[in-house]
């Protein structure tokens, strides 16, 4: 029997998770921690008078801990870190980082979808959708879903716990992670994360065709016009800025879905199987490309959003000021 080749050579796989997920991935969710950090700011300041500003608000947060728990990933992938911090980074890593990062881009995908879902109700059934889809419905809605989302971490530290371990060889004390002896079923977990992923990415596909349309359908009339209505313009911005903040999601986490349908269809394709290294190189861009999205917004809403534009301006000049 012929021994098995990989596709690609281990020296590849972790040249790729060095450069992307170590470095790049660091500087990247440095900077996400800064633009989320704003948005969270200026959309507090607009209020929650409007359905978009309420998700976008909660999308923010989603996404200022996504990219704070990516920081801390590419933190403890570096030795050069684990070493004078004298932390076991696999355990650390799925405890603090890997496992609420996964949770918070479901819960990410499932913003996305609801705040494409609800400008789709604004074109299909603009004179019913705000007695539908009051401001209580999608606070509702929203915090139902995150807190839901969250509360399938709990299998996985009934499992795990973080203390101090003495290390006789090194002298030294490590923070490790130890098993609790308790086994619930994390199955459910993943099935439904899993789920979640594969729905809320095909749910933003249609919804985000759908506004497509409608901002090619609204540019045409406007332009027919001499006189643009100051509404429909408005209403249009709105439109294409969550059409973009969709359309990088979509973009960015494809590699994402490629790895579960990918692992799905093939058991080979995992990281402690034979197609470890090809996984691995996937799964640094798809670290990656998450902490993109969730970084990337905040400019977004400064072209698109003058109100946002405004309130931010006229935040750096106060803080500038002192």
């Amino acid at each position: 029997m012929m021994p098995y080749v990989p596709v690609i050579s281990v020296d590849i796989a972790m040249l790729f998770m060095t450069v992307n997920v170590e470095y790049l991935n660091c500087l990247v969710s440095a900077s996400g921690v800064l633009a989320n950090a704003l948005n969270i700011a200026v959309f507090w300041r607009l209020g929650f008078k409007d359905n978009v500003n309420i998700s976008l608000f909660v999308l923010a947060v989603a996404e200022f801990f996504s990219v704070m728990t990516a920081m801390v990933f590419s933190l403890t992938s570096n030795p050069d870190f684990v070493a004078l911090t004298l932390i076991e980074p696999i355990g650390f890593q799925s405890l603090v980082a890997s496992f609420p990062r996964a949770t918070l881009s479901r819960i990410i995908s499932c913003v996305i979808a609801f705040v494409t879902f609800e400008k789709c109700m604004c074109v299909l059934i603009p004179l019913k959708v705000k007695r539908i889809i009051t401001r209580r419905v999608t606070a509702l809605v929203l915090s139902s879903l995150f807190i839901s989302l969250s509360l399938t971490l709990i299998p996985f530290y009934l499992q795990l716990y973080l203390n101090w371990k003495f290390i006789p060889t090194l002298n030294q004390t490590w923070l490790c992670s130890f098993l609790t002896g308790s086994t619930p079923d994390t199955n459910i977990t993943l099935s439904i994360h899993a789920f979640v992923q594969v729905f809320s990415y095909i749910l933003i596909i249609i919804f985000t065709s759908i506004l497509s349309f409608e901002i090619r359908k609204r540019s045409k009339w406007l332009k027919m016009t001499t006189l643009g209505d100051q509404g429909n313009h408005k209403g249009t911005r709105t439109i294409l800025m969550v059409s973009c903040v969709a359309g990088i999601y979509i973009v960015c986490y494809l590699p994402s879905l490629v790895l579960l349908l990918t692992g799905l269809a093939e058991p080979k394709f995992a990281i402690f199987r034979e197609e470890r290294n090809i996984y691995l190189l996937f799964y640094s861009f798809n670290i990656l490309l998450e902490t993109f999205n969730s970084s990337i917004n905040m400019l977004v809403y400064y072209n698109m959003s003058g109100k946002y534009r405004a309130i931010l301006i006229q935040m750096l000049r106060c803080r500038s000021r002192h």
